[in-house]
This record gives structure tokens, sequence and C-alpha cells, in this order.
């Protein structure tokens, strides 16, 4: 059988006008941030953050997180672990969440660590100053970082299941009492006719 492409326009336009109206909506919210800033404000070190204090809040996070433990130990839908999956996303947006407010207050030990230090490096001590005012650039970061090694995880327990579920699949559909394979050469082993 020979396969054959089958281009169907209404279906391409469909996508097009999905994947468009998504990137449209994506830009919108920081357009509209951009345009009603002043440009005086807007110059300065750090007001790019300034749209992000309405989400500064931490109770969405911690909401998240409860809602992730309690939903970890939820029973499986129809053998399929929904609320696992569900329980690993919110955990991933709490922790994402929380992410200015650890960075800004891990910042801040850190710079008040160094400041009884008095042998510090100006440097060191003007990075740290840095990050503790701005947490939202550092949050970025170890929200990148999170996300990754998240996705680290996820790769590692679904090659891990896979593996484990093709070996119980193996021993439901091959079931023998007995399993023999083949040797190139030298082979010692044999069977005998009893």
């Amino acid at each position: 059988i020979r396969p054959q492409v089958a281009f169907t326009p209404g279906a391409a336009i469909v996508f097009f006008a999905l994947g468009l109206g998504v990137a449209l909506l994506g830009c919108l919210a920081p357009a509209w941030e951009a345009a009603r800033a002043r440009p005086a404000v807007a110059i300065k070190s750090g007001a790019d953050e300034a749209p992000l204090t309405r989400l500064a809040r931490v109770w969405p996070s911690f909401v998240c997180l409860a809602l992730a433990a309690v939903f970890s130990f939820a029973p499986p839908v129809f053998e399929l672990p929904l609320f696992g999956y569900l329980a690993i996303a919110l955990l991933l947006v709490g922790g994402i969440g929380l992410m200015p407010r650890f960075a800004a207050l891990t910042f801040r030990a850190l710079e008040s660590l160094l400041a009884r230090r008095s042998s510090g490096s100006p440097v060191l001590a003007l990075s740290l100053a840095r990050l503790a005012n701005a947490p939202g650039q550092a949050s970025i970061a170890l929200g990148g970082i999170l996300a990754s090694f998240s996705l680290m995880v996820a790769m590692g327990i679904m090659v891990s299941s896979f593996r484990v579920s093709v070996d119980d699949w193996m021993g439901h559909i091959l079931p023998a009492d007995l399993y023999v394979r083949t040797v190139d050469a030298g082979g010692t082993g044999f069977l005998s006719g009893a």
C-alpha cells in the first residue's frame, strides 16, 4: 500500500487561525501593559516587574500545592492516574508561583550574610543586591530550571513506567514454562531428549 498525503484546506485554515489566535492572545497582555506604561518610569531598572506585582500573592501557590498533595492520594480513573497528572501540574504551577518570593528571601538572606562579612567582594555584593531587589528576573531563571528539571523527572518516570508495562505485557502475552534462545557459535548448553 502506498500512502498518499491528503491536504484539507479547511483543517489547515482552522489550525492556522487557532495558532494565530493563541499567539495574539499571548502577546496581548504584555503589549497592553507596554502601551499603558509611562516612558519615564518604564526605562528605570526594575520597572519591568511592575505588571507582575499583582501576581505577587502567595496564597494561590499554596492552594495549588495543597490541591497537589490531596490529588496525589486520589484513586485512578478508569485505571489512569488522571489525578496524579493533575497533581504534578499543580505542583509545578505552585512551585513556579512561589519562585519570586523564594528568590527574594534567598537573595536578601545572602545579601545580609555578605554584609556582615566585611571582606566580601564588591561585585558579589552588587550582584546579590540587584537580585534581591529585582527577584522577578531571578525567578524567571529559576522557574525555567524548575520546569526543565520537572520535565526531566517526568520523562524518567515515563520511561520507567513504559519498561514495567512492556515487561508485564510480555509476561501476560507470552507466558511459558521455558524460554529458549539461539546461540551464534560455541554454545555448550543443550537439551537432552529427556
